[in-house]
């Protein structure tokens, strides 16, 4: 079992000039070791791929996100491909650095719940909305 989740909204952007360093950041991750090296041997030719292309597939392979880029190299779109939750705080940590400030990725439960996955200056964290109900 595990709990159901899916990407509801999300305003994010990783440049161009930060694919390489998002890359290297995973690549040289020692917790991300076993991890890359299964992506790699899944990934016919990894090692001649672009940066661009090696990000994408790492990130699909490890924690089910799908990064789509624009016509200039900047990762604007992502998709959540899995059912249930993976180690969103492993993928945050891993990216942070390199995601423009403001992004964020909201995520709805299986219980309805929300919540967001904001990044602001090479950190992140996780916020919860504040549900108000009027008086009358």
């Amino acid at each position: 079992m595990g709990y159901c989740v899916h990407l509801s909204e999300h305003l994010f952007r990783i440049p161009a000039n930060q694919i390489e360093p998002c890359l290297n950041g995973i690549l040289d991750n020692k917790y991300l070791k076993d991890e890359v090296l299964s992506a790699q041997k899944h990934v016919k030719y990894f090692g001649h791929l672009p940066s661009l292309l090696k990000l994408t597939e790492l990130v699909n392979s490890i924690w089910g996100f799908k990064f789509t880029p624009n016509e200039t190299g900047d990762i604007f779109k992502v998709e959540y491909e899995l059912e249930k939750t993976h180690d969103f705080d492993g993928f945050c940590n891993a990216i942070a650095l390199s995601v423009e400030s403001g992004s964020y990725l909201e995520f709805r439960g299986e219980d309805g719940a929300k919540w967001r996955y904001v990044f602001r200056d090479g950190n992140w964290k996780e916020i919860r909305p504040k549900v108000v109900w009027p008086e009358d």
